[in-house]
């Protein structure tokens, strides 16, 4: 009788749904995935001693509070793909605590990346049962205490920052080994919420033996109902299940996919990603892995079942072990021996095709022609192309130097170009951080700081500010520390696009005119009575328009089509000049 019953309020509500218009139908949300990475603030001159780095960073050894450093991550891996950086927390005098705070939380571009707080219990709750055992158990007063102090910290201190990661308005944390706390329950979690509030919870539950399946797992379902938001599986690495020539996806199709599988039937599960393995403690043997092997456990874990949505806009959470844990050899930060190839393979996985929530970086937003004369030195900063095609910036220019272009890339963060070969000026090209179509050469991105009429320009990757001097080959020195000369005034619009003075000798003596243009039209004055040839011709030097003057007159720019970088030829009494026009056009 229980089960017909049910039957027929299903069929009720069936008929009632098919009979119901299409207008009341509601729309079904829109939910995306999302992508997390472990990240570890821990790092300084004598951790990197302490430990073995089992791969070498491209940046070298560096300290984790390094701005330049924090900007290249966070620049680094929003293009490839990651959203969230779960940062890794140990206690509140410990590095990753100071290092978040002075590192990622204070970058220029943080808003690019959403970061998350992983609890290391490990590192502060095992020894308050009074022993260091691995354990943490509940029965303790000052365990409870201490896990609840630890999340009115992160309320206080990171909740409230605009780039920590929320689930339908939720902070997230997630809880790094949950299946080592003993007489944990539902009573805790609601005594944690008693005292900061709504919080989404991940637990690092998944594991091999009783772990393997939600059911049986020490904090997984209880009563039918699980006793954390969602789950997770940091990394399913042991040694004793190893066999000879093991690959990370030979070892994952074996020994963590059927308890994966488990999870993600079960539970919220978001699965974790792992390109190879290398620890450097003895008895770890490696997993290796090819950039076609991690192609292949990528497309692995994104087939697996879903038993439901994370949030109202959220499928799951992929999560790579790890951005830069170096000691066990599983960075996909750029590294010495795989360069960004496992990057590319990632962000051709989530970006590329279009699988998750992430858009594409930053786009320039605008160009502008422009020269920076120094404050103080009243010297131009011009570039010039040498015969083998490289660029070069010196100082002290005259007035009629060679227009550079700002590509305005937004949140005060600039690139300067050369509009002749194209170049920007820069000091790296590991790799293209925004997609900018015309970009050749080698690049530096920099932060522009603004006072009245005048400018400073940051360097973003050294933190030094751009200055109008000279080393010996005649490239810009960017010293440290800002001071009166990092200041530049900006030529833009007419200004900056102004020629003066064109001379050259004939047999008739020397002969000169001024011609200035704008965005809309320029202007000849030519010497004397004699005509004036105006061309312009595109990139290939195909005439686009052409024109004489007597007497000097305005050539209308608005019968030049739209397009590219064109091309202004100069002819009047024998003397023929060419310029370029950057950004001309309507």
């Amino acid at each position: 009788m229980r089960i017909t019953l049910r039957r027929g309020i299903l069929l009720s509500l069936l008929f009632a749904f098919m009979a119901a218009p299409a207008s009341a139908v509601p729309a079904l949300p829109q939910r995306k995935d999302a992508v997390g990475a472990y990240y570890y603030p821990w790092y300084f001159p004598g951790k990197w001693k302490d430990l073995a780095s089992q791969l070498t960073p491209t940046l070298g050894w560096y300290q984790s509070d390094s701005m330049p450093v924090v900007v290249k991550h966070i620049d680094t891996a929003a293009y490839y793909g990651i959203d969230v950086f779960f940062m890794s927390w140990w206690k509140k005098t410990d590095v990753t605590d100071t290092y978040l705070k002075s590192g990622f939380m204070k970058a220029p571009n943080n808003n690019k990346i959403k970061f998350a707080m992983v609890v290391e219990p490990l590192g502060e709750l095992d020894t308050l049962d009074g022993k260091r055992d691995g354990i943490v158990d509940f029965d303790s007063a000052a365990v409870r205490k201490a896990w609840i102090d630890i999340f009115v910290y992160f309320k206080d201190n990171f909740w409230s920052h605009p780039s920590y990661y929320k689930i339908d308005g939720k902070p997230v944390v997630l809880v790094y080994v949950t299946r080592t706390f003993k007489n944990f329950g539902s009573q805790h979690l609601d005594s944690l919420r008693a005292h900061v509030g709504p919080v989404y919870l991940m637990a690092d539950e998944a594991f091999i033996g009783t772990q393997s399946d939600p059911l049986t797992a020490r904090n997984g379902i209880r009563n039918r109902f699980s006793v954390f938001d969602s789950y997770v599986s940091y990394n399913s690495y042991e040694a004793a299940l190893l066999q000879p020539n093991d690959s990370a996806l030979f070892y994952q199709r074996r020994v963590a996919m059927p308890y994966y599988q488990k999870w993600a039937e079960k539970t919220v599960f978001h699965p974790p990603i792992m390109p190879y393995y290398k620890d450097f403690r003895p008895g770890h043997p490696p997993l290796p892995g090819s950039d076609a092997q991690f192609r292949t456990v990528i497309k692995e874990i994104k087939a697996l079942p879903q038993w439901a949505p994370a949030g109202d806009s959220l499928n799951r959470i992929y999560m790579v072990t790890s951005w830069n844990e170096w000691f066990e050899g599983t960075s996909l930060e750029p590294s010495v021996e795989h360069g960004s190839k496992p990057l590319q393979v990632f962000r051709d996985a989530f970006v590329v095709e279009g699988t998750h929530s992430r858009q594409e970086p930053v786009a320039p937003v605008r160009q502008t022609p422009l020269r920076l004369k120094s404050v103080f030195k009243n010297a131009y900063l011009c570039v010039e192309k040498s015969a083998k095609g490289n660029v070069t910036v010196r100082a002290g220019c005259e007035t009629a130097s060679q227009s550079l272009i700002l590509i305005d890339l937004g949140n005060d963060e600039a690139a300067l170009k050369d509009p002749v070969s194209g170049k920007y000026l820069g000091v790296y090209s590991d790799s293209l951080l925004y997609p900018i179509d015309d970009y050749v050469g080698t690049w530096e991105i920099f932060k522009v700081s603004k006072q009245g009429a005048t400018i400073a320009l940051q360097s973003k990757k050294t933190g030094a500010w751009l200055k109008p001097s000279l080393d010996a080959a005649g490239s810009i020195i960017a010293k440290g520390g800002l001071d009166t000369d990092a200041w530049f005034t900006v030529d833009t619009a007419s200004v900056a696009l102004s020629r003066d003075s064109r001379r050259a000798v004939t047999a008739s003596g020397l002969r000169s005119w001024r011609v200035t243009w704008t965005a809309a039209s320029f202007r000849v004055n030519p010497p004397g009575p004699e005509p004036v040839e105006i061309t312009v011709t595109d990139v290939q030097g195909h005439a686009l328009a052409s024109r004489y003057f007597f007497g000097g007159g305005v050539y209308d720019l608005g019968m030049v089509p739209d397009g590219g970088i064109r091309f202004l030829t100069v002819t009047s009494g024998g003397i023929t000049h060419r310029e370029c026009l950057p950004g001309i056009g309507r």
